[in-house]
């Protein structure tokens, strides 16, 4: 009988078709990752190839080293398990950095900052966060947090604002994220997380384009096609920027006469393939190499710049960003009478519970419900 091995190297992919390596051990009866920092890179030539040869080469180094710790009793579990918030923090900072939009990475790092505030600078062990620092950190960020954002300079001569309750959550749910991480990791026997209330979530005001609206926007001319191409795209299938960002021609192939994007959704790293409706299609444009990106490339501050300035043009009194691209789809898909779940399943979202915010922003609806009161008086 082969002998299982006490510690495998492993991969996760990346964003872009790197793979990050990562020690997997099994030690008295407990599983611990060890993530390595060496990354393989996509084979396209003999010095890629080279590349990763080494960077393996390396890996097996590490790897014997630990076997040979393993069976010289030198493993220190404990101390491994020792390390600190914010070094784990970092680390998976820099693990998604590759796999998330810039919004999300700006959420990490502004996180990061809070952190480094609350903890006057010194890291604490995961180990000894507990439910009760959890409640502490809570109220630095609804009462004792500023903003760091630059659109708040403006405020020098005065008080420094507190974050927003949505801003504040968020940035919870990034720490939250961080030792959950490091419970499926086997970093910590108990997760304080499960025993705190997490910070509510407010709802926010969503904006997005009527019907009407977007074909106004439509029929008004706009000198940069790229955005047009990429909003009316978004708006007709529901897709975030950054998985539009990155589609290749590679990606689309045709199924029962229609054109279907098969991809990895970069918000959620989950596979996801969407059909698309012929008109949408039309907004592709020629055909190119399967490597080529579809859209060609522009920044999401240029992109929402030169867009606000096409929805004033069509005199649209809205503020519209290209996220509210995603907002028009699902709005729209409820007017046309589309059920909640399939909604949900196009715009890729795990819990129902989020398109369902959708359905109370359709006024239509609501109306429509009131006048099918038969006639009591």
């Amino acid at each position: 009988m082969k002998l299982k091995e006490p510690v495998r190297i492993r991969e996760r992919e990346l964003a872009g078709g790197n793979r990050s390596l990562y020690l997997d051990i099994y030690f008295n009866g407990r599983r611990h990752y060890e993530f390595l920092k060496l990354y393989l890179i996509p084979e396209t030539d003999r010095r890629s190839r080279q590349t990763n040869a080494d960077t393996l080469a390396l890996a097996q180094r590490i790897k014997s080293e630990r076997i040979l710790e393993l069976q010289e009793n030198r493993f220190n579990y404990k101390t491994r398990r020792g390390v600190g918030l914010l070094k784990y923090f970092d680390k998976l900072t820099e693990d998604k950095r590759a796999e998330v939009c810039s919004t999300t990475a700006t959420l990490w790092r502004n996180t990061r900052n809070h952190l480094i505030r609350f903890l006057a600078g010194k890291d604490i062990p995961l180990t000894k966060i507990d439910a009760e620092w959890l409640r502490a950190f809570q109220k630095y960020l609804k009462h004792d947090a500023i903003s760091y954002e630059s659109r708040y300079r403006k405020y020098q001569d005065r008080e420094t604002p507190r974050l927003g309750p949505s801003t504040a959550a968020l940035y919870y749910q990034k720490l939250c994220a961080c030792l959950n991480d490091a419970e499926k990791n086997g970093l910590l026997d108990a997760n304080p997380v499960k025993r705190v209330k997490a910070l509510e979530m407010p709802e926010g005001h969503r904006n997005y384009l009527t019907i009407e609206e977007l074909r106004t926007l439509i029929e008004t001319p706009i000198e940069d096609n790229r955005v047009r191409r990429m909003f009316l795209f978004s708006c007709l299938t529901g897709l975030r920027w950054s998985d539009i960002r990155n589609m290749k021609w590679g990606q689309l192939t045709e199924t029962s006469g229609m054109i279907r994007y098969n991809f990895i959704q970069q918000k959620t790293r989950k596979t996801e393939y969407l059909d698309l409706n012929p008109q949408v299609t039309e907004l592709l444009g020629r055909r190119r190499d399967p490597e080529c990106t579809v859209f060609d490339n522009i920044t999401n501050s240029v992109l929402n710049s030169k867009l606000a300035q096409w929805v004033l043009r069509a005199g649209i009194k809205k503020r519209i960003t290209f996220h509210c691209a995603r907002h028009t789809f699902a709005v729209m898909m409820l007017t046309l009478d589309t059920d909640i779940y399939t909604i949900s399943k196009l715009l890729g979202h795990r819990q129902l519970e989020t398109t369902q915010i959708y359905a109370k922003i359709v006024d239509s609806k609501k109306r429509a419900a009131v006048n099918r009161i038969p006639d009591l008086l």
